[in-house]
């Protein structure tokens, strides 16, 4: 069954490459496809095109990590007024609506105004 019992140009083509097709698997290439009875196009997914990716895209963020740290110990002077002002933001921002609130709370009470 499959594509060795054939006679079309299809399984002609896939006799000719089946020797080949053992190393296709291992390299992550082409594979044959004895089901359907032709060469499949799909690429195969390997150990070892899984292993290139991954660590590949760890290696890159390792990069861009030491470059960040890098860029932060160079530009830490412009950096640093940033950082307090972020802290200082971030501080305020409950008390400011907090003191708010209690200008409208106020402002309903005397004037009658709700926002």
């Amino acid at each position: 069954s499959g594509w060795r019992g054939g006679t079309g140009p299809a399984c002609a083509r896939a006799r000719a490459l089946a020797p080949m097709a053992h190393w296709r698997q291992w390299d992550g290439d082409f594979h044959l496809s004895r089901a359907v009875g032709q060469l499949s196009t799909e690429p195969r997914r390997s150990f070892h095109m899984d292993f290139r990716e991954h660590y590949g895209f760890l290696a890159l963020m390792l990069v861009c990590g030491a470059c960040v740290v890098y860029l932060m110990a160079v530009l830490r002077s412009i950096l640093r007024p940033f950082l307090w002002a972020l802290f200082l933001v971030m501080g305020l921002t409950p008390a400011v609506a907090l003191v708010e609130r209690a200008l409208f709370c106020c402002a309903d009470i005397v004037c009658g105004y709700s926002a």
